[in-house]
Order: C-alpha cells, then structure tokens, then sequence
C-alpha cells in the first residue's frame, strides 16, 4: 500500500521520510459477506518505523443510513426537516474527530436529495471522497507537493458550476469561511463539518474562520449547527441493572448516577462483561448511536 498511498498524495516520491495520506479501496470478506471498503491510510515516520493508522468505512450495500438509523430521534430528525427546507444557509456537524460527522452528512445530504425529488445540484469537495451520497457530484481535493489542499481555489471554481448546494468536507482556513460564507449570502445552501467540543463552539469556531460574528446574527446564514458524538448501545442480552451492578461500580460512580437520574436510577443500565456472551462475543457493545445537540 505504501506505493498506493505515495502516487495518490502527489507529494515526494522518496517514501522513507515522508508522511503519507491516503484512500485505498478494497473488497474484505467480513463473514460470508463480501463488502466493499474505503480504507484510509495514514502514517507518519517515527524512530523506530512508521506510526501507521488505518480507518475502516465499509459501504452498506443498502445505501446510506437514515437519520433514525443513525440515532436521531423524532424531535431532532424533524428539527433537521425544517433546516433542510430553507432556500439557503450554511447547515453544519459539529463534533470531536472520531464522531461520526461524515457518516451524519452523508444521510443528511441523501435526504436533502429526495426531500427536492432529485432537482437540486449538489456539489462537494473532500480530502478525500469517503463515502458515496446518492445524487451529488463529489470532489476529491489534491493537495500541492507540500501536502496542502487548497480548498478555497476548489470552491471558487464549483460556484462557477452553478450548484443548489454544496458541501466542505471541512472549513479549513478564513479564506475558504469567506468564500463560503458569500456563496450562502448570494443563495446557496451549504454543508460541512466542524472539529469543535460542543454546538456553541462551533459558533466560536466559524469566528475563528473569518466569518463575521454580526453576519452569524443576521438569522439566515446559519440554518443550524448539529453538535453529535457516539455513545455505545449496550449488549441487550448481558447488559446489568443496578441490583447486579452495584458491586462492579465505585462510590462517585452511584452518586453521581444517583444526582442526575434520582428515583429513575432504577432504569439505568451498565455494560456487562459476561465472556460466554455469544450476543456480544464479550464486548457488552452491539452498536455505536448518535447523541446529539441541535441549535436552529
């Protein structure tokens, strides 16, 4: 892979030093099931080698997941509804890295898609292209030989392209903010994500991006901000109530259970940690969800 990862970054061809970034797709047998996999691959040299990090994006040979499949419940997907049916405004994910913020504007921009019955052009910009979104027109942005992606440059030239809405993958400097932030103001919808630890960070963070705090306040830039993070889904099979999880938990743990639930404490349950479990194969996680904070 490293030959792969080198031609596909366009930076030096002398591997031995260099970091490398890449998309390396691939079919993985994962049971019985054949399915084809995204793999991004990055590394960087350290003394005794290379530190290598592999990410896994399977893709669902069902499409893109929904919004309820995601973890979203009924008064968040209809709050997304409404953002999704204004004529224009940036509409950002917001989270830590780790979080699921492609996999939430993959769905969301699929449903952005059918809720127009297909009439919108959606364009997008990536580094790279990750997973695929029925209906739009995806762009990977190459990066120079110092290993920068010029995104502002990309997005300039999709305007001309005259797109309904398009997609950052991720606002990287204030000259992309602003030339994002004057495709919203001339009547485009917007997408992307942003690396903040809560919603009203992500404010803070499009401040720091050169987008004008007086412009954030004028109410249509913005249609919303959606702040998310994955909580695990407990085993259903070994999961413990709080009778069969007292002895397992420390004293600060109780009470700080005991301050925030009071008398619901009873309907809390903990992971369970049961080897023989064949539901889990001893994990006591079946499944990732969204936990999610919405600002409109």
């Amino acid at each position: 892979y490293m030959a792969e990862a080198t031609s596909r970054t366009g930076t030096s061809s002398d591997a031995t030093n260099t970091p490398q970034d890449a998309k390396i797709e691939r079919t993985i047998k994962v049971g019985s099931r054949l399915t084809k996999t995204t793999i991004r691959y990055a590394s960087i040299p350290v003394e005794a080698g290379w530190d290598v990090t592999l990410r896994l994006l399977p893709e669902s040979s069902e499409g893109p997941r929904s919004l309820e499949q995601l973890g979203y419940d009924e008064a968040e997907i209809a709050a997304i509804h409404r953002m999704l049916s204004k004529p224009r405004g940036y509409l950002g994910i917001v989270g830590t890295t780790g979080s699921g913020k492609t996999t939430s504007l993959q769905s969301m921009l699929t449903l952005y898609h059918k809720l127009n019955g297909g009439r919108k052009k959606i364009r997008t910009l990536e580094d790279p292209v990750e997973l695929r979104i029925p209906g739009a027109r995806q762009t990977s942005v190459r990066r120079d030989a110092d290993g920068n992606a010029d995104f502002a440059t990309y997005l300039k030239a999709t305007l001309r392209n005259d797109p309904d809405a398009l997609m950052v993958g991720e606002i990287r400097d204030q000259e992309t903010g602003k030339v994002l932030q004057q495709a919203v103001q001339t009547g485009h919808t917007g997408f992307g994500t942003l690396h903040a630890g809560d919603v009203f960070d992500g404010i803070d963070r499009l401040a720091d991006l050169g987008i004008e705090r007086s412009i954030m306040a004028a109410g249509d830039l913005i249609t919303g901000l959606i702040y998310q993070r994955l909580v695990p889904v407990l085993c259903p099979q070994c999961k413990r109530d709080i009778n069969n999880a007292l002895p397992m938990l420390q004293r600060d743990h109780i009470e700080r259970c005991q301050r925030t639930f009071g008398a619901g404490i009873t309907n809390v349950r903990w992971r369970g940690h049961d080897p023989n479990c064949k539901h889990c194969k001893g994990r006591g996680i079946v499944d990732q969800t969204v936990a999610a904070q919405i600002l409109y």
